[in-house]
């Protein structure tokens, strides 16, 4: 059997976070696939995680020419670069200058990356929403064939539906707390300021996650507290694996993140997705198509946003939970963003630009 070998390369400043876990199902479909696989990335918390998993890595110190050189050095040797935005994605190219090896390319967000100036060097070019292909399309009008729309997936062996019998009642919450995660930290004062103004002390929070900003949530949380004399808010500390399928699956509203918020809806749970674009409210099933289209709450998401109108959903919710709502979100997030089905468009890439 002829050994195919990827190349992965990113650049990203926070330690964890939807990059590395969309680069990580990548990696393990591709190897799952019969490719030899080597992640290129800073050093830090994900490669280790990647190297106790048993996958070949390289850690490229961003900016030092000796462990630039040595990444390119990796690069050449592969068949196929699949390269993330910023400085790894110039690496990737100079890889391809020396020998021809094709480079797939990713663009996340708002942030292109200048794309039009380079597509015509690339393989092809893959946009995580329709918003982003959008965009896109609009600088690259002549490069259509090289551009396609691969959203990112959830890895639905972690996740299973929410239970129609289930009694618990709360507002479950997984993010990290850091200033790239600001408008959740955001959010949740807000939420949690219009929660106190009501007197309302029927919702509780169950918060999954740490970070810098956590003193900002534990003090709106003792203002929560004070102004319905109950404890209303849990926090759990960092959460993965059975303890976040578990916080999900019983719960009767999320407030997530990217990735997590698609997590939570694939268990059935209405959610306020948060990204680098906005905040949307994910409750009806039209819903769920919209904010597909914005990689839910990335790009393409309308900037402005209502509390009043959240925290009134949120109150409805508690009030009756709509089960054909819960099947719907299920189903679409099964349906549309399965890891399997995902890393299967995406592996197909890399088989054609070997040929």
């Amino acid at each position: 059997m002829i050994c195919k070998r990827l190349a992965v390369i990113a650049y990203f400043r926070a330690p964890m976070g939807g990059l590395q876990e969309n680069i990580r199902a990548t990696v393990l479909y591709a190897i799952k696939s019969g490719w030899s696989v080597i992640v290129l990335a800073p050093p830090g918390p994900f490669l280790k995680s990647l190297v106790i998993n048993g996958i070949n890595t390289q850690p490229v110190a961003y900016g030092d020419n000796e462990s630039e050189q040595a990444a390119v050095e990796c690069l050449v040797s592969s068949d196929v670069i699949h390269a993330h935005p910023g400085p790894s994605r110039h690496l990737a190219l100079r890889a391809s200058e020396q020998t021809g090896v094709p480079v797939i390319f990713t663009i996340h967000g708002r942030w292109m990356d200048n794309v039009e100036t380079f597509i015509s060097r690339l393989d092809h070019c893959v946009c995580v929403s329709e918003s982003i292909l959008e965009s896109a399309l609009l600088v690259c009008p002549n490069d259509s064939t090289k551009l396609t729309c691969i959203p990112n997936g959830v890895d639905l062996t972690r996740f299973s539906q929410r239970s129609e019998q289930n009694e618990a009642r709360y507002v479950a919450v997984a993010s990290r707390f850091d200033e790239d995660k600001r408008r959740v930290v955001d959010l949740l004062r807000e939420l949690w300021s219009a929660q106190a103004s009501a007197h309302c002390d029927n919702i509780e929070w169950r918060i999954a996650g740490s970070g810098t900003l956590m003193p900002e949530l534990v003090s709106a949380a003792s203002t929560l507290e004070t102004a319905t004399s109950k404890n209303l808010i849990a926090f759990l500390g960092w959460q993965d694996g059975a303890g976040l399928s578990k916080l999900y699956s019983d719960a009767y509203f999320a407030v997530a993140p990217g990735r997590c918020a698609m997590e939570a809806l694939s268990v059935g749970i209405p959610t306020v997705a948060v990204g680098s674009g906005g905040v949307v409210l994910v409750s009806k099933k039209l819903d769920l198509v919209l904010a597909a289209r914005s990689n839910f709450g990335g790009f393409g998401t309308q900037q402005e946003y209502c509390v009043d109108t959240i925290f009134a959903e949120i109150k409805t919710w508690f009030r009756w939970f709509d089960q054909d709502f819960s099947r719907a979100a299920a189903s679409f997030i099964r349906d549309n963003l399965d890891n399997e089905i995902v890393n299967r468009r995406l592996i197909g890439l890399y088989d054609i630009a070997l040929h």
